[in-house]
């Protein structure tokens, strides 16, 4: 039964074609890309199908999450995931009015009312996703995090500050909308 099984695996998997196999990450070269970049990396979670490793961005901790994992490496999915405790709790309307650049990053509250952010990174595209890649990824992380972070910790319903300074600007420019010249 065992090689029939062994058999049959092999067969579909050489059906196949190879865009339809899943890249994937293992969780220990993340730890060494994270730590190669600066970034602190500690792996908290050992189960074998979800690894979790944690990491900082300036004050700011996140997750690294990893699914879908063989025996706790070459996982399918990978995410950045991190939780935004506040003293006053937010409300789904606030989390939506979030102003900045969101990239493929979710925002949502979670059980406890806390709000929570997480972006799935593509490992599938062409060549997979490259150690520069990440890095560029997580860097857009970093940013969203610190403007989320800026967001949150405004009074509801004050101008998100660089909204707030765009105007500025655009009221020391005298108003004038800009003007872009053709040179063709």
């Amino acid at each position: 039964m065992i090689k029939w099984t062994a058999f049959t695996i092999a067969t579909l998997a050489v059906a196949l074609p190879a865009h339809a196999q899943d890249a994937r990450v293992e969780p220990d070269h993340i730890v060494a890309v994270l730590k190669d970049a600066g970034y602190p990396a500690e792996v908290i979670n050992d189960d074998p199908g979800y690894r979790q490793i944690l990491s900082k961005t300036g004050e700011y901790q996140f997750l690294v999450e990893m699914y879908d994992c063989v025996n706790g490496k070459a996982c399918e999915t990978l995410e950045f995931y991190s939780n935004f405790p506040t003293e006053e709790k937010q409300t789904k309307e606030r989390l939506d009015a979030f102003p900045g650049e969101r990239g493929g990053a979710r925002i949502a509250l979670d059980r406890r009312g806390e709000a929570t952010m997480r972006e799935e990174l593509d490992i599938n595209q062409a060549g997979g996703l490259s150690d520069a890649q990440f890095i560029d990824e997580l860097k857009a992380w970093e940013t969203l995090v610190k403007d989320f972070v800026a967001y949150l910790t405004q009074p509801a319903g004050a101008a998100p500050a660089a909204a707030a300074a765009a105007d500025a600007a655009e009221a020391a420019a005298g108003s004038a909308p800009a003007q872009v010249s053709d040179a063709s």
